[in-house]
């Protein structure tokens, strides 16, 4: 009998915390727009960065819904303080209006170019003159470290939509090197040309253009920011805990 009641007792407690925690769960919108393989809308998890962000959400008792837009829109959406988005690299000019969450993931800028056409002299970003003369092409909207933006104004540069637009034209010969991040050049080139495209790339990985780590984001002026990066950043937390200890 005093058993019976214990395992009722119990059994009550359970389905009560199941349905307060399903009651008083949380749900999040995320505005962002397509990076794969980090953020990639037509996967099951949505993408490498994706899956680390909505797992330490989840650590924190908060759901999370996905929508894809343009980045540039996305951009906006943050400046006028309308929610948050992830995939973020810190700027001097971003730092001042958004605020960051904890490292999600690391990434490194390279160029990408064209096999023995620059065999003497490889581009080097702390080396001007190996990009005297040369077409750098790189994408709308992107920041690819304090570094280079400091030191665009004296490229050749030539500006495309997409990352995989700018591929395709360093493929046909029409810029010289193209900066890209190396995992998406590398799975872009894999997913959108032949072996014939794909031999005639080279990825300058020894000499990284920009390190840099990925982050969520929110604007100062959006009222609940501060919240859920807090509430982000515990959830990685508890991530790392759970990696820390897991053999």
């Amino acid at each position: 009998m005093i058993l019976e009641k214990i395992y009722l007792f119990v059994l009550t407690f359970v389905v009560l915390g199941f349905y307060q925690s399903v009651a008083f769960a949380e749900s999040v919108i995320l505005t962002v727009g397509e990076w794969p393989p980090y953020i990639q809308k037509g996967s099951i998890d949505k993408g490498s960065v994706s899956t680390i962000l909505t797992r330490a959400f989840k650590a924190s008792g908060v759901d999370v819904e996905l929508e894809f837009k343009p980045w540039k829109r996305v951009e906006l959406e943050i400046n006028s303080g309308k929610g948050i988005s992830y995939g973020w690299i810190k700027t001097k000019d971003r730092e001042e209006k958004w605020i960051y969450s904890d490292k999600l993931f690391s990434g490194i800028a390279v160029f990408a170019v064209l096999k023995g056409n620059n065999d003497n002299e490889k581009p080097d970003l702390d080396k001007l003159s190996t990009l005297k003369n040369k077409i750098v092409g790189v994408t709308r909207g992107y920041s690819y470290g304090e570094n280079f933006d400091a030191k665009s104004s004296g490229l050749n540069i030539e500006v495309a939509s997409t990352d995989l637009q700018n591929l395709g034209m360093l493929i046909r010969g029409r810029i010289d090197a193209f900066v890209v991040d190396y995992d998406v050049g590398r799975w872009l080139l894999k997913n959108n040309f032949g072996i014939a495209d794909r031999e005639k790339i080279e990825f300058l990985y020894e000499k990284p253009v920009a390190e840099y780590a990925f982050h969520a984001v929110c604007s100062k002026n959006f009222s609940q920011c501060v919240n859920y990066i807090d509430k982000l950043n515990f959830g990685l937390r508890q991530l790392e805990v759970y990696k820390e200890n897991t053999p």
